[in-house]
Formats: C-alpha cells, sequence, structure tokens
C-alpha cells in the first residue's frame, strides 16, 4: 500500500480512532527501542508533573491542545 495514501486515509479517522492506531503501530515497534523510549517519557512526565505541582508550569486544557494540533493537520 503507497505509505501517502495510508496516511491521507489515517487522518480522516476520527480522534479515537486515530489515538487507537499510533496505539497499535507504537506497540508494533522493537520492544526494546520502546521501552528506552517509555522510560525517556516517565521521567519527562513525572518532571512536568513536579513544575505543575510546584507552579513552575499551568495546565492547558487537554481539549484545547488537541483542537490547535488538529486545526495545525
Amino acid at each position: 500500500m503507497d505509505g501517502a495514501i495510508l496516511i491521507q486515509q489515517a487522518l480522516q479517522l476520527d480522534f479515537t480512532e486515530r489515538i487507537h492506531l499510533i496505539d497499535v503501530l507504537w506497540h508494533s515497534l522493537d520492544s526494546s527501542d520502546r521501552e528506552e523510549i517509555d522510560l525517556a517519557w516517565l521521567r519527562e512526565s513525572q518532571s512536568r508533573l513536579t513544575a505543575y505541582q510546584s507552579g513552575q508550569i499551568e495546565a492547558i486544557d487537554g481539549q484545547r491542545v488537541f483542537a490547535e494540533i488538529e486545526a495545525l493537520l
């Protein structure tokens, strides 16, 4: 299948279907790479949570963030 066609079709999926597709593709990658990346994201998310709890950063509504991302696509 042509990758460009696949991408076009994927972008036509609704938000929930795209998230599911991302999850399936993510878990299809080499597990050793995935574990390293998951660990890096865990550290980053812990750092962001600490910064939020200490008042260093503010939270942004998730729906607003996803709407802005979708508008860019």
